[in-house]
């Protein structure tokens, strides 16, 4: 096999490569779609003012809020982790996710976060899966 016949099978296999990344890439994507996705984030509701200030404004553990393991901020400054967010239907999390997703400081302490290193911000709110979780548990459950 000459050179150039390498170079080409080099290409076809960087291409088919690219391709599959792009399909699964795609699939990914189009598992998380779901009807009423373009509505959701503007159905949440806002915060009241100074509610979640402590989420952005602790730098040590919020005082109000002596179940979390680690501050927000302290998360943000770590390279590694999830921050997990947890509460029963009804209690704020995605206002709190809204609340954060929309103020200037997250923007700035993620960029920091980021360094050199390439940022995107994105954001995705599921849908309300509880009624169509419970109608599938009656239905299943005979009920």
């Amino acid at each position: 096999m000459g050179i150039e016949s390498l170079d080409k099978l080099h290409h076809l296999l960087v291409s088919s490569e690219s391709r599959l990344q792009a399909m699964n890439r795609n699939r990914i994507l189009n598992s998380l779609k779901f009807d009423g996705m373009g509505s959701r984030y503007q159905d949440v509701s806002l915060n009241t003012p100074g509610t979640f200030s402590w989420c952005l404004q602790d730098l040590e553990m919020p005082v109000s809020h002596p179940e979390l393991e680690i501050s927000f901020q302290e998360w943000l400054n770590r390279d590694t982790g999830i921050y997990h967010i947890s509460g029963k239907p009804g209690a704020g999390k995605s206002t709190l996710m809204k609340f954060l997703v929309e103020h200037e400081d997250t923007q700035r302490y993620l960029t920091k976060w980021a360094g050199n290193r390439t940022f995107i911000f994105a954001k995705y709110f599921s849908g309300n899966l509880g009624n169509a979780w419970r109608r599938v548990w009656r239905v299943s459950s005979g009920r």
